[in-house]
């Protein structure tokens, strides 16, 4: 048990990432996809670490939900040279996939991961294999590698990432090259690069990889639900493209341009009386480089169609408390007055008033902080309005820390009106164009651990440290700075959109988890290791704060057989967790069956009839 507490914070973290994506599963059963595996099936590798590798991949696959029109996987083992095992339209049923898994027949030889990647392009992401490619169905590679390639992997990877393909890596042992398992992975590495120990340690990252995957599947879909929405609002629009035909493209990389355009297209509301397009060529000689033309696709749509959109100015439909906090300081001519009155109104209009839906307020600051208006006084549009029109300017010194405080005490409250206790997002739009005269850092800080997101709007010379110790981070997401006052109606709606895209990630974020958790403590252990166990439990049970409604706890230990100590529906409050580890005994040890165990969780411990919420979409972990 050495470690055991640098293990603790570790553990922690692990499971409560788990738990954060409890509430809402992202795996769920409309996720749509191709996976494709690529082995390392080499001989250094051996039968038993190939094993483990089989053991990986069938939890992997099973955490999917396979069929032709939902998940389908394919699977390539290489070594010395590639070999197709299945493709994506080979198996249509999970099953058949995981009993080829079980049997999987190990390779032996080099390791050509850069063919491998290769092979991938041209026989398995491709129509006559299976691939949607050309439906928009989110494409996904993970490799798997224990070794340093022996051909050149960075530039098989570009061309899979060029077809807008999602790498993911994963390297084993000490012998996996870190800067090839880099030149392999998508950016960020973070997210796409995983290194383990050992072939062991494999079974201990798939939740992660599953997570993982899933989640480039959600962001790919709300990607394309994205591009359809704010395109399905430009009712009429004109779009020309003029693309480069010279030939300094290959052929290659000009069906990339005709991909793209054909993606592009799609997404768009076609028609004599709607949107038109036209096409040009233009054959004037110049360098090409199309490296990531469809990972540029969607970013590019959502541009274009945002700023088609934007001049109808449209709503925002969510649900969050807005106040703005507005520098009337006698620096602010009158003329300038006017264009911050100008933007409170136009960003208002772009909002969906209601009590039960965005409220906002407003405080104007100088020497003082003034209220003009609290979250709970005004309910309708027009009334908001009227206020922002009748706005007399203060004028005086700039005490920006001060009125960022006010902010805190006299909005963010139930008695203003301010729904924090019902997990609705909390937001504040500071305007300045001048130094404060007080200290800002503190209020600020103070005002994001209460849960508030700030945006800071800067105008002028302003000092842009202090703008950037207001806003949260990261700055490019919550700052803004202009060079004058009239820049404020070009920000409108670029402001409204950012907020918008806040607001209904901070719901998400806001909403409440949950999770349930069931611990297996091998008997196996000294009394005095199993006494750190017990300190580790009751300090989780401490951070977590179980309940009936929130987090719900189990365990049990195993040795020969199992022994169930508590079920999930034993406790409904975390101090009987507490005492009920406090008083936790050592169970007499055996022989190890973990994998009885593992069978007797599966059947046993997630049931509704002892406490399991998997239909709520409880995270399930042992």
């Amino acid at each position: 048990m050495a470690g055991t507490q640098g293990f603790l914070a570790m553990f922690t973290i692990a499971v409560c990432f788990l738990l954060s994506g409890a509430q809402e599963t992202v795996c769920n059963k409309e996720m749509i996809a191709d996976i494709v595996f690529l082995v390392d099936g080499s001989g250094s590798i051996g039968q038993m670490n190939f094993q483990q590798i089989r053991q990986f991949l069938f939890t992997l696959v099973d955490s999917f939900d396979v069929a032709p029109d939902k998940v389908r996987i394919g699977l390539v083992q290489y070594s010395t040279r590639p070999r197709t095992e299945f493709l994506l339209n080979t198996f249509s049923e999970k099953q058949n996939i995981l009993d080829y898994i079980n049997r999987l027949p190990y390779k032996d030889g080099g390791t050509m991961t850069g063919e491998g990647l290769d092979f991938l392009l041209k026989e398995l992401f491709v129509d006559r294999a299976g691939s949607r490619i050309n439906d928009n169905v989110p494409q996904i590679a993970v490799v798997i590698t224990d070794g340093k390639s022996q051909d050149n992997v960075q530039l098989h990877a570009l061309e899979l990432q060029k077809r807008g393909i999602t790498l993911y890596a994963i390297g084993i042992g000490y012998g996996a090259d870190k800067k090839q398992l880099k030149e392999i992975a998508t950016k960020p590495d973070n997210q796409h690069l995983f290194s383990v120990s050992g072939f062991e340690a494999l079974q201990g990252i798939s939740q992660s990889i599953v997570q993982g995957l899933c989640t480039t599947v959600e962001e790919a879909k709300r990607q394309i639900t994205h591009v359809d929405r704010n395109c399905s609002l430009a009712t009429v629009a004109d779009i020309v493209f003029l693309v480069d035909g010279s030939t300094s493209i290959n052929a290659i990389d000009f069906k990339e341009v005709q991909m793209f355009l054909r993606r592009f297209i799609e997404g768009l509301d076609i028609g004599s009386d709607k949107v038109r397009v036209g096409l040009a060529q233009k054959k004037d000689k110049k360098p090409s480089n199309m490296a990531g033309t469809q990972g540029f696709l969607a970013m590019f749509t959502i541009a274009v169609c945002f700023l088609l959109s934007g001049a109808q100015e449209t709503e925002c439909h969510t649900v969050a408390d807005i106040v703005f906090l507005v520098d009337g300081s006698t620096s602010i001519s009158p003329i300038d007055f006017q264009e911050v009155q100008m933007f409170l109104r136009r960003f208002i209009e772009g909002l969906d008033i209601g009590s039960d839906k965005v409220r906002v307020g407003l405080a104007q600051f100088s020497d003082e902080p003034k209220k003009e208006f609290l979250l709970a006084d005004n309910t309708e549009k027009s009334s908001l309005l009227e206020k922002v029109e009748q706005l007399q300017q203060l004028h005086g010194g700039t005490a920006t820390g001060t009125a960022i405080s006010f902010l805190q005490t006299e909005f963010f409250t139930k008695a203003a009106g301010s729904r924090a206790d019902q997990r609705m997002p909390q937001i504040a739009v500071v305007l300045t164009d001048g130094d404060s005269l007080d200290d800002v850092v503190i209020p600020a800080n103070e005002l994001r651990k209460h849960g508030v997101l700030v945006y800071a709007i800067g105008v002028g010379e302003v000092d842009v440290g202090q703008i950037k110790a207001i806003a949260n981070r990261p700055s490019k997401h919550f700052l803004n700075t202009l060079n004058n006052f009239q820049e404020l109606q070009t920000l409108v709606q670029r402001l409204l959109k950012t907020v918008c895209v806040s607001m209904e990630n901070r719901k998400i974020a806001l909403f409440q988890k949950f999770a349930d958790i069931f611990f297996m403590v091998d008997s196996n252990m000294t009394p005095t290791d199993f006494q750190q166990v017990r300190l580790l439990l009751i300090e989780l049970a401490n951070q977590l704060n179980p309940s009936s409604d929130t987090h719900r706890l189990g365990l049990a230990q195993f040795s020969q057989d199992t022994k169930v100590e508590f079920r999930l529906n034993t406790y409904k409050t975390k101090d009987e967790y507490v005492a009920t580890f406090k008083k936790l005994k050592l169970r007499s040890s055996g022989g190890r069956h973990l994998g009885a165990a593992l069978r007797h969780a599966r059947a046993e411990f997630f049931t509704s009839s002892n406490g399991g919420r998997a239909e709520k979409g409880s995270f399930w972990s042992q």
